[in-house]
């Protein structure tokens, strides 16, 4: 090996120890802090979900809301309503429901639901040195990663989107799609046949009325997006993963071993998918009913 690769190769491994050097201080300092922008006045409670605007420069998307994850601040508006809850002073924590993201900050948080989106180092690194206080995750694959670095995680499973039904459930309509396709915004460049005439709904929205109604008025959902299958399964239209890429798995498997199907069916195209099965419909009323009984209501003032 010649002198210049090997010094390339000490560069790189001293920058990659710096890296997590940085990552680790930087976690230490402000775990403990709640972010302005999580802030939901309504509820006066911080909130943390994940938004385009925390990793994009894309100006349209800057403001742009994923349905999934914007399903964390309707899903908890509903249990504190339901439950009458009321937070007089700020709690000095910040809750984290749906999506995928445990360990993209360092935090005093309190976890009803979240999940992992890989096994990625410095996530882990980040959600070890978290003070977590876990009520849920979406699944045993999250919560087996967290059991490997110290943090005691009950097994109680489920994505808090589940819940959504008693939010709201549009009246019986009618089939007006045989295939409805929904692209996470990652793969909206993906190939799709042009014999076939898909309905195409977009993640990318806040409407989750609108959203859904289309769900119900289909026959069958392909989707690429976690939480269009999510949707899809819990109002009962069967649903097939569309996953290009076999490496980002983890946070789908997640879902689905939640609810005790392990033997996954997937397609890498649009085309591939036309010729598969959904998976069966897995039934959801004892993960609600565990969900709304793991809810933090200790956070709210207690009566």
């Amino acid at each position: 090996m010649s002198k210049e690769v090997s010094g390339k190769k000490t560069t790189n491994a001293l920058i990659t120890i710096y890296k997590r050097l940085k990552y680790l201080v930087n976690g230490h300092r402000i775990k403990k802090k709640c972010y302005d922008e999580d802030f939901i006045p309504e509820l006066n409670l911080y909130l943390f979900y994940w938004k385009y605007g925390n990793s994009t420069k894309d100006p349209f998307l800057k403001e742009a809301e994923n349905i999934g994850d914007y399903l964390s601040k309707v899903v908890v508006t509903y249990m504190v309503q339901k439950h009458n809850l009321t937070m007089s002073q700020r709690s000095g924590k910040t809750l984290y429901a749906i999506g995928s993201i445990l360990g993209m900050r360092c935090q005093n948080a309190v976890v009803w639901g979240s999940g992992l989106i890989n096994t990625q180092k410095l996530r882990l690194v980040n959600a070890k040195i978290s003070n977590m206080d876990i009520c849920a995750v979406r699944g045993p694959k999250t919560r087996e990663e967290l059991l490997k670095i110290g943090k005691k995680c009950p097994p109680v499973y489920g994505d808090p989107a589940v819940l959504m039904p008693k939010v709201f459930s549009p009246e019986k309509l009618e089939k007006k799609h045989k295939i409805t396709l929904i692209l996470h915004y990652a793969n909206e460049n993906i190939q799709i046949p042009s014999h076939i005439d898909f309905n195409i709904i977009s993640p990318i929205s806040t409407d989750y009325r609108h959203f859904i109604t289309e769900i119900c008025q289909s026959e069958l959902v392909i989707s690429s997006s976690l939480h269009g299958i999510i949707l899809a399964e819990t109002y009962g239209i069967p649903a097939i993963l569309l996953l290009p890429d076999e490496t980002k798995s983890f946070k789908y498997e997640d879902w689905y071993h939640s609810t005790d199907r392990y033997e996954i069916r997937y397609a890498r195209s649009v085309e591939e998918a036309l010729q598969l099965s959904p998976m069966p419909l897995p039934e959801l009323s004892a993960m609600q009913d565990r969900l709304e009984k793991a809810f933090p209501y200790y956070l709210w003032d207690q009566k």
